[in-house]
């Protein structure tokens, strides 16, 4: 998969860790002629920090055809998932104002937020029998650095149908 520079053209600015930036389905460079895996439905919300995680994601998944949202904190990805429901939440563990775990068992525990799978993105190495995945409220986890020739297809594997 390769992704090409026209489609990071506007949106390579720097985003504070503490802003939500959207992206998305009104995104001047989103070029749905290049999206060929036919995820255009699925949502993925991408809640990292540190802004070259988030865009090297965002970049990805935009290339594999899906619409992301992002959010640098778990507040805003909370309140973002609450709005937005997206099909899958991809979550860093480690956030500025609480861990991805608290935020994965609020999202479990929203009413609007419940049935959305949210996915672990670590660095930390972790063995296949690792219990603590599904007891931090995780329906998985993904290894960064994250692989630009399978991230997508690893995504796609967890995200949910989206609802009528």
């Amino acid at each position: 998969m390769t992704i090409s520079r026209s489609s990071w053209s506007s949106s390579s600015r720097r985003i504070p860790s503490n802003e939500v930036l959207v992206v998305g389905e009104n995104e001047p460079d989103r070029h749905p002629a290049e999206d060929t895996t036919g995820n255009e439905q699925s949502l993925v919300l991408i809640v990292d920090d540190n802004d070259t995680n988030r865009k090297l994601a965002r970049d990805i998944l935009r290339a594999g055809g899906f619409t992301t949202l992002e959010a640098g904190t778990a507040a805003a990805a909370i309140d973002l998932a609450g709005e937005r429901r997206p099909d899958v939440v991809l979550m860093d563990l480690r956030l500025p104002d609480m861990d991805g775990a608290a935020a994965a068992r609020q999202l479990a525990e929203g009413p609007r937020t419940a049935g959305i799978p949210v996915v672990a993105l670590t660095s930390s190495a972790f063995g296949a029998g690792d219990d603590w995945v599904r007891e931090a409220g995780f329906v998985g986890y993904l290894q960064k650095p994250i692989s630009v020739r399978t991230f997508a297809t690893q995504v796609q594997a967890y995200c949910r149908r989206r609802e009528s």
